[in-house]
């Protein structure tokens, strides 16, 4: 499965982009409300993102399944990523992704 996480990687996950994602909130370029399923389901409390990384529009779909917050709209799509200290592709999510490939 690793050959198949890692193309993931390489061909969906384009480049990390918090500090301009962050930018564009201070600046009310994006709204917070423009965040999908930025709340966790269980606890009704919005998750913690830690990076935000800008993403294929396939890759989007399959984390809109899965719940993971993103951000769509006219300049781009990014994927809220709630963990942080590992390579992408060892995420579960992503694991999970590939899984069901």
């Amino acid at each position: 499965m690793c050959a198949v996480t890692e193309r993931i990687v390489s061909e969906d996950v384009y480049l990390c982009q918090s500090s301009l994602i962050e930018k564009c909130f201070e600046s009310s370029l994006f709204s917070i409300e423009d965040i999908e399923n930025l709340n966790d389901e269980e606890t009704d409390e919005y998750r913690e993102i830690f990076e935000w990384w800008s993403i294929s529009n396939w890759l989007a779909e399959k984390l809109r399944e899965h719940k993971q917050p993103i951000l769509d709209n006219d300049y781009g799509t990014w994927w809220g990523r709630c963990t942080t200290g590992q390579a992408i592709k060892m995420d579960g999510v992503i694991e999970e992704i590939a899984n069901n490939l």
